[in-house]
């Protein structure tokens, strides 16, 4: 199973045996996305993408925009904190090969890592502002 399509047959497959897993960015199923972070996105979240994986591990990778207030309140309620400024959680090399997966902080950029021992998850994510009160977020969630 090395095809994209292999990839999310699988991912979309693991519903049923009770660990919810992400389809591929050809195929967002939000509410997936939703379950496995265990958050709702912002209502205002515009262009999403997803990818993941799943074998002993899952892990997902997510891309949207929001409005800043949005994205910012977003990565708190994951981070249990709100995101530091100038922090850099490192999340490029986690979508090597992806071709919408480019995330790099920049002036404004805020983020961190966090654990969630209770749901078996840990969190990187990324607010990178944009023109006109809006930002792109970087998550990266995985399970081990």
């Amino acid at each position: 199973m090395t095809s994209r399509f292999a990839l999310a047959a699988l991912l979309m497959g693991l519903g049923a045996c009770g660990e919810t897993g992400m389809a591929s960015a050809d195929s967002i199923d939000p509410a997936a996305v939703e379950r496995f972070i265990g958050e709702p996105l912002p209502r205002g979240a515009t262009a999403i993408r997803s990818d993941g994986e799943s074998g002993v591990d899952t892990r997902t990778l997510l891309r949207f925009d929001a409005p800043l207030v949005d994205a910012t309140g977003f990565a708190a309620r994951l981070l249990g904190r709100d995101p530091k400024p100038g922090e850099d959680p490192v999340l490029g090399h986690f979508g090597t090969g992806i071709d919408w997966w480019s995330p790099a902080a920049g002036p404004g950029s805020a983020g961190g890592r966090a654990d969630d021992r209770a749901r078996n998850r840990s969190y990187r994510v990324l607010v990178v502002p944009k023109q006109g009160g809006m930002a792109t977020v970087w998550l990266v969630a995985f399970s081990s």
